[in-house]
Parts: C-alpha cells; sequence; structure tokens
C-alpha cells in the first residue's frame, strides 16, 4: 500500500507552518520508508500530490476549533463540510474526492487529517507560540508511531 504524508502549509505565515514543520520532523524519523511531502497549495492542485496513493496522512494547521493552541485534531474526510462553491482554487477534501472519482484516478482511499490547533495563521513572519510547537512535536510523533513498520 503506497502512503504519503503531506504537509500542508505556508512557512513564511508562522503557525500555518505546522503540518510543514511535522512533516520535517517525519522526514527524519520515516523519509526512507514512507514519501513524506511539504506543500503550500490548496483547492484542487492539492488533488495531484495525492494521486497515486492508497492512503494519505494530511498534517496541517486549523484555527478556531474552541480547542487550545497546541491540541491535535483527527478528521476525516466525511468530518468535512462541502465547499458552497467549489472552483479550481477554492476545493476540499470533498470536492477532490468526487473529482478523483469523476475522472478515474487512483486516489487514496483512506484519508486521515491531522492538524494542530493555532493561534495566528496569517501573519507574515509571526513567531510560533510554545504550545503550537510542542502540539507539532506531539502531531509527528503520533504519525510516526502510526507509520513505524510499515
Amino acid at each position: 500500500m503506497r502512503t504519503i504524508v503531506l504537509g500542508i502549509g505556508n512557512d513564511l505565515l508562522g503557525e500555518d507552518a505546522a503540518g510543514v514543520l511535522a512533516a520535517r520532523l517525519l522526514r527524519h524519523r520515516l523519509g526512507r520508508h514512507i514519501d513524506i511531502e511539504e506543500t503550500a497549495v490548496t483547492g484542487a492542485a492539492l488533488m495531484e500530490c495525492m494521486i497515486g496513493y492508497d492512503q494519505a496522512i494530511l498534517l496541517d494547521a486549523v484555527l478556531g476549533s474552541g480547542a487550545p493552541p497546541g491540541t491535535i485534531l483527527e478528521l476525516q474526510p466525511s468530518d468535512l463540510s462541502r465547499v458552497a462553491n467549489p472552483s479550481p482554487h477554492y476545493a476540499g477534501i470533498p470536492e477532490m474526492i468526487d473529482l478523483a472519482d469523476q475522472f478515474g484516478f487512483r486516489f487514496p482511499r483512506s484519508i486521515r487529517i491531522m492538524a494542530v490547533e493555532v493561534t495566528d495563521n496569517l501573519t507574515i513572519g509571526a513567531p510560533i507560540s510554545r504550545q503550537v510547537e510542542s502540539g507539532i512535536q506531539e502531531l509527528a510523533s503520533r504519525v510516526a508511531s502510526m507509520l513505524e513498520g510499515t
């Protein structure tokens, strides 16, 4: 089973880089056995990163869940709302699954989203809080534990 771990975020936007930073930690630990990638793309462009894989673990930052900063949230695509007016620039995971099915792409049937609750994902150059840094470390540890031996 081909697996990709995809760190999503923009490392110029402070805590928005949580997924990317966790992917970098994992690359040192699992990089020879699992495909670990980083991306700042969004929308339908994100779909291209996952084509050809059976399983995907998406690492990201989330803001506004109500959880304390640094909390790890584990989600499935079914937990996500559909985008009201999808476009190539603004599409979510459920829309990508639909598109992949329509076009017959080999797309992960198992998608797990693991995110760190952050406090600021919009400020260029913002520092990463101690709580979020701890959450990034915890996220990398959890994913490594899930995948070790694969």
